[in-house]
């Protein structure tokens, strides 16, 4: 399985990631770029950094 459809399956269960998180579990440090690939796709993916950083945390907006 590739590192996208990892990272794809991980947010459709529900996780929430970081780059820390990304980088951890799946080796890659470009979990942005994932999520650009993945929101391109059409995923609900929203973000927040945390206060006075550039450090996001990733989801997937299930809308409920």
């Amino acid at each position: 399985m590739t590192k996208l459809k990892k990272i794809k399956s991980a947010f459709r269960n529900g996780e929430k990631m970081t780059h820390l998180d990304a980088l951890r579990n799946f080796g890659t440090n470009r979990l942005a770029a994932y999520v650009h690939t993945l929101r391109k796709e059409g995923m609900n993916i929203d973000s927040t950094s945390a206060p006075g950083t550039n450090y996001y945390t990733y989801w997937l907006n299930t809308g409920g």
